[in-house]
């Protein structure tokens, strides 16, 4: 199971990266957590989901942490 963790965590840092590269000058605390609050989110959405009711769809959470990440990357 710790194999699994672990090439998962590579493989989810490494996408992180393609959808986001760093920018000459950026917060690198940004870049990295990033990926670490984009799974908690995640992990919280899916929980979330599990007792449905109502809630929005999983693809708006998605949208807002992608546009939280934009925001963050202009204002370095």
């Amino acid at each position: 199971m710790i194999a699994v963790e672990r090439r998962f965590t590579a493989e989810t840092r490494t996408m992180f990266s393609e959808l986001f590269p760093t920018e000459a000058g950026a917060d690198t605390l940004l870049y990295d957590i990033g990926r670490d609050f984009a799974i908690a989110v995640m992990t919280g959405v899916a929980l979330q989901r599990l007792f449905p009711h109502g809630e929005r769809p999983a693809s708006d959470y998605v949208d807002a942490l992608k546009r939280i990440f934009q925001l963050a990357s202009l204002q370095t």
